[in-house]
């Protein structure tokens, strides 16, 4: 009676044992999961404009963890278009953010589409293959953004049109922001070239009530527009470009 009491007790202990340390390594994984090497350093940047598409590349660039080395990393793009809510790219499961490219380098350039106010940009550090053991997402969203709801119309003097738009939501933080006008007559040149695009005037931020500009346009003419939003004097801080529209010249 003893020697199977004494047994259930070693038994009792045992299991106790094991279960302990299984919760142990159970709360231990956890925390290190928690504690999971971000990215440093990480950037976003705007490639030149297309004017023919709209569209503009955006590149992600990392520097690795001081305190590990990942196995990979995970890059997700997430467009942002006109009057959709901001949530669809800064919740961690936003609609929007597109499927994840892996990378073993500390660069990755994705095509930011036409008709996105912004691109948002995410990185994390990925440790094993199966990305089970993976970092918090360091998110990046390139600023300004662009102007929207842009519309073009005749006049109001020969040889004219008149710009509308709207926004943008973001104005950036640069020391000189504004807007940027561009045309291209589409009776002289093609339009689907950047090169065949001028800036054609600027525009005061914030902006005031009617929100629109006249630019020149031969008269009888029909003449394309976008408008992009500047954050200093020399324009290397531009958003993407507007909805391409256009009126004829009055």
């Amino acid at each position: 009676m003893y020697e199977s009491l004494g047994k259930s007790r070693w038994k009792a202990r045992a299991i106790f044992v094991a279960l302990l340390a299984l919760a142990s390594a159970g709360l231990f994984a956890a925390s290190a999961q928690a504690a999971t090497p971000r990215p440093q350093n990480v950037t976003l940047s705007k490639g030149p404009n297309n004017f023919g598409n709209g569209n503009a590349n955006m590149t992600l660039t990392w520097d690795a963890p001081a305190s590990a080395t990942p196995d990979h990393y995970d890059v997700q793009i997430c467009p942002l278009p006109p009057d959709t809510a901001v949530t669809t790219c800064r919740d961690t499961n936003g609609s929007g953010w597109q499927p994840i490219v892996t990378t073993t380098g500390h660069t990755s350039t994705m095509l930011c589409p036409a008709q996105s106010v912004t691109c948002y940009m995410r990185v994390r550090s990925a440790f094993n293959p199966s990305d089970t053991v993976v970092s918090d997402f360091v998110t990046k969203n390139h600023q300004p953004w662009a102007p929207f709801h842009v519309s073009a119309f005749s006049g109001p003097g020969s040889g004219q049109i008149t710009v509308g738009y709207h926004g943008p939501t973001e104005s950036g933080t640069g020391p000189d922001k504004h807007y940027v006008l561009y045309t291209c007559d589409s009776d002289v040149f093609n339009c689907s070239n950047t090169s065949n695009w001028a800036k054609a005037d600027r525009a005061p931020y914030p902006p005031t009530d009617p929100m629109t500009k006249a630019v020149p346009c031969p008269s009888g003419h029909f003449c394309f527009v976008r408008m992009a939003f500047a954050d200093d004097t020399s324009e290397t801080l531009v958003s993407m470009l507007s909805a391409r529209t256009g009126a004829d010249g009055a």
